[in-house]
């Protein structure tokens, strides 16, 4: 709460002051944020990188793939996050990476992740910082990481960036065959109030 004092002078001798309390409330922001295009793409097992899709699964040559998605969240600094939503829209899912047997590619894992900035990260490194939701048994549509983008917001991360990976259990199913999952996109909804 703040108070807006005023004296008026009539300059003569006179004049009169007032005062006025005024209440003024943090309003919260709510913001799409859209992946860094250099660093979101998909990994294959033998080190091909494509940042023109993000895909995980496996092909018929028994390459497996991993997608990655990063996030520059230094906007967020200083601010107090409120919520925060990954949104994955799903392009395609060709075959059956979610079969539950010892034949199949098995659940989904979605990982926060920590690696160099400026480039899409190794498929079998940097080892996953934290699991961001249990493992998946179909394509996921919204998982909640307010608590890791409020450590950002906060400045007690590490890093500006929320970097996430997708994989599943087995690198490849050992068949001939592609068995993966495509997004279209996903996207980071914050919503925040600035300190």
């Amino acid at each position: 709460m703040y108070t807006i004092t005023a004296f008026v002078d009539d300059e003569q001798g006179g004049g009169t002051i007032s005062s006025v309390p005024v209440t003024v409330k943090r309003t919260d922001v709510t913001q799409p944020i859209t992946p860094l295009a250099g660093e979101t793409g998909t990994v294959s097992s033998t080190g091909d990188k494509d940042t023109s899709r993000t895909i995980a699964g496996d092909d018929e040559d028994n390459i497996g793939y991993r997608a990655f998605w990063c996030f520059d969240l230094y906007s967020l600094k200083g601010t107090e996050v409120k919520e925060a939503y990954l949104t994955f829209v799903t392009h395609k899912i060709v075959e059956t990476p979610f079969k539950q047997t010892s034949s199949g590619l098995r659940g989904l894992y979605i990982w926060q992740i920590r690696s160099e900035p400026g480039q899409l990260p190794d498929y079998y490194k940097p080892d996953p910082v934290r699991e961001l939701a249990p493992l998946m048994w179909e394509a996921p549509e919204a998982i909640d990481v307010t608590e890791e983008v409020n450590r950002i917001g906060r400045g007690l991360a590490p890093s500006d960036r929320l970097q996430v990976r997708a994989g599943f259990m087995s690198k490849t199913d050992g068949t001939c065959d592609q068995d993966f999952i495509e997004w279209e996109a996903v996207t980071l909804t914050v919503t925040y109030t600035k300190k």
